[in-house]
């Protein structure tokens, strides 16, 4: 595919970050103004205001997600006990993690407008809505967008001169620990980056840097594993649970579609 993104100016970026601000504004300003502290908001608060011998930061945390680890207590210690502050920061993670979408969608080649288009369905229409309407949540945005920039460096990486090669792959790297250190949801994704990588060069050399990112992913998924606090489910449990997600994911669909009392429930 051609490296469209490359001929994107400063101006051409910077108007595509300042439309998806005013996208951001215009869905989640309701919920920064007048929305408040839910759950773990309150923990993160109250472990910013009264020390522990670690200071604010939470040790056990730290053990298995030192990147997560350190960024919450950050904007407690920043914007003290206004929700409003600290829910704008999720939104604005949010463009941030959409601007990224574009990014690499033009490093892949998408035209522009589609991959501006795309990339604001992103902002709206999260994988989750707590990473928008939970301030707490919304770090995790951080773990995402460090995968996405780590994509992007390595897809442009790789068909630069072996000198800027080698620097885009230890930076890309870089990205993908701290997005696996920061929140546990990535490694599934690196360890496939092959498959992305395909779509710039040729499986041999794909595999070359895929292979990196692979045993890079799949040591820090054991090591979290081994180090993490929080309970982790059977793989048949987690196999029942994906199972029922796709269940309610295609039921949504159906009313989407067919919206038309119990006729769209009935078809699923």
């Amino acid at each position: 595919m051609s490296r469209d993104g490359r001929a994107d100016s400063r101006g051409t970026r910077a108007a595509v970050l300042l439309g998806l601000l005013g996208v951001g504004l215009a869905v989640y300003w309701p919920r920064v103004a007048h929305a408040g502290f839910a759950w773990d908001d309150w923990e993160k608060a109250a472990e910013a205001t009264f020390w522990s011998a670690a200071g604010p930061f939470d040790s056990r945390e730290a053990i298995y997600q030192p990147g997560l680890a350190a960024l919450l207590p950050l904007p407690h210690l920043a914007f003290g006990d206004h929700p409003s502050l600290h829910l704008a920061l999720a939104a604005a993670l949010g463009v941030g993690m959409a601007f990224c979408v574009y990014l690499i969608l033009r490093e892949l080649g998408v035209p522009g407008p589609i991959s501006a288009a795309i990339s604001a369905l992103a902002l709206v229409f999260p994988w989750s809505d707590s990473v928008r309407l939970w301030a707490t949540a919304g770090a995790n945005q951080v773990s995402v967008s460090l995968l996405l920039i780590g994509a992007t460096l390595a897809l442009r990486g790789l068909t630069e001169p072996p000198s800027r090669r080698s620097r885009a792959r230890r930076w890309s790297l870089a990205a993908y620990v701290l997005s696996m250190l920061s929140y546990p949801v990535t490694p599934v994704l690196i360890a496939a980056s092959t498959l992305l990588y395909r779509l710039r060069v040729p499986w041999r050399r794909a595999w070359e840097w895929g292979r990196q990112d692979l045993v890079a992913a799949v040591c820090i998924g054991i090591y979290v594993r081994l180090a993490t606090t929080k309970p982790v489910q059977s793989v048949g449990d987690q196999l029942d649970h994906a199972w029922m997600i796709l269940e309610e994911w295609a039921a949504l669909l159906a009313q989407a579609v067919l919206p038309f009392g119990d006729v769209a429930p009935a078809i699923v």
